[in-house]
C-alpha cells in the first residue's frame, strides 16, 4: 500500500501545483479528500487488513491526507493572492486626474 500511497501522493501534488484557478483546485480536493475521494476510498479499505498492516497503512494514509490538505491550502492561498494582485492592478485609481465636481443636493425640508 505504501507504493500506491507514494504514487497517489505524486499524482495529487502534481495536479495541485498545476491548478490554475480555485475551481480546478477544489476539483482536486474533492477527488482526493471528498466523500468518494481516492484517499477516502483507501481509508475505507483498511478494515480488510490485518491489525499490523492496518496500523502501518493507516498511518501512511493519514500522513498522505495531511500532506495533500496542506498542499491544497498553500496553493489556494497562492491563487487567492494572485487573484487579488491582478484585481488591484486592474482597479488602480489615477490620482493625477482632476477631482469630480461635487453637486449640491436638496436635503429634507423642514416645515
Amino acid at each position: 500500500m505504501t507504493g500506491d500511497a507514494d504514487e497517489l501522493k505524486t499524482a495529487l501534488l502534481t495536479r495541485i501545483e498545476a491548478a490554475s484557478d480555485l475551481k480546478e483546485l477544489d476539483d482536486v480536493r474533492v477527488e482526493a479528500l471528498g466523500k468518494k475521494g481516492r484517499i477516502t476510498e483507501q481509508m475505507k479499505g483498511l478494515g480488510a487488513l490485518d491489525p499490523e498492516a492496518r496500523k502501518a497503512a493507516g498511518q501512511a494514509l493519514n500522513v498522505l491526507k495531511e500532506t495533500i490538505a496542506t498542499a491544497i491550502e498553500a496553493r489556494k492561498f497562492g491563487l487567492e493572492r494572485d487573484a487579488l494582485n491582478a484585481k488591484l492592478v486592474d482597479d488602480q485609481v489615477d490620482v493625477s486626474l482632476p477631482a469630480r465636481p461635487e453637486t449640491m443636493g436638496a436635503g429634507p425640508r423642514c416645515g
